[in-house]
């Protein structure tokens, strides 16, 4: 398996020089490893790694690496922002690499925290679907196992948690469980839309996908579905049909990150 960065990934380097210049005429430059901040925010969360030719993570629990690095960034009235990219390789499920888009929320003092933001954000979405597309058997959410009829090829689909606005309160939440398939099922972003997801399905190869669907204050309804960070256009109509089912009105939003991939070998004696 050979680590480098993918043709396809906007990303640069994963050090950044960033020069600075006060309005009194001091300067100077700031060097930041985007690899150790990655590592900062994962450790904070108990994730041991280990930096592999400066650029790279390891994580030895999973086998994935992690190749962290800017996209861009803005600064607008003293406050940063900033889009980031992490390439995620596995000598199993992603041999040849796949990358996703990390994206600051809020206005931030350093580059540095708008980072940092981003990377919280798919620590708490990306990184809980990863951890069980590489160990299913201890898999902490819900997935899907789909065998195909007169196929040999048996998959299975870790689906990550639902993030939403607004959020239900809890007596609406425990409601709409995944035994009634309401709008804040697990499965529904992926399910409602199968068809489109077929493709995926019966192909042989393992696949991360997310999914935006969204409605505005209007009532106009949009989505955005990517497949190992490229954009899945097939997908889109059958996602907003689903949105257009939801309850209430005005501003509302689901997002969700789902990896496709083989089952393991001997998966129906792990499986409980």
């Amino acid at each position: 398996m050979e680590l480098k960065k993918l043709d396809n990934n906007p990303a640069h380097d994963g050090i950044i020089t960033l020069t600075w210049q006060t309005e009194s005429g001091e300067s100077g430059e700031d060097v930041i490893n985007v690899a150790l901040l990655l590592q900062e925010k994962l450790a904070e969360n108990h994730i041991p790694t280990e930096i592999v030719d400066e650029y790279w993570l390891y994580q030895p629990d999973t086998g994935y690496y992690f190749l962290p690095a800017l996209w861009n960034f803005e600064l607008n009235d003293g406050s940063f922002s900033s889009a980031s990219t992490i390439q995620i390789h596995h000598k199993e499920l992603f041999p040849n690499g796949i990358f996703e888009y990390q994206y600051s929320f809020g206005g931030r003092e350093t580059l540095n925290e708008a980072l940092l933001s981003g990377f919280d954000t798919w620590l708490k979405t990306d990184w809980e679907t990863l951890w069980d597309a590489a160990r299913p058997d201890e898999a902490n959410h819900l997935y899907l196992n789909m065998d195909f009829q007169n196929e040999a090829l048996k998959r299975l689909v870790l689906l990550g948690s639902v993030g939403f606005y607004p959020a239900p309160d809890e007596s609406e939440q425990n409601a709409e469980s995944c035994e009634t398939h309401g709008e804040f099922c697990e499965c529904c972003l992926f399910t409602q839309s199968l068809q489109a997801f077929e493709p995926l399905l019966k192909s042989a190869e393992n696949y991360a996908i997310r999914i935006f669907v969204s409605r505005d204050d209007e009532g106009e309804y949009n989505a955005d579905c990517r497949v190992n960070g490229e954009d899945w256009a097939d997908a889109l109509d059958s996602l907003k049909n689903y949105a257009k089912t939801w309850a209430g009105e005005g501003m509302a939003f689901r997002k969700q990150y789902i990896i496709i991939r083989n089952q393991p070998d001997n998966w129906l004696e792990n499986d409980n």
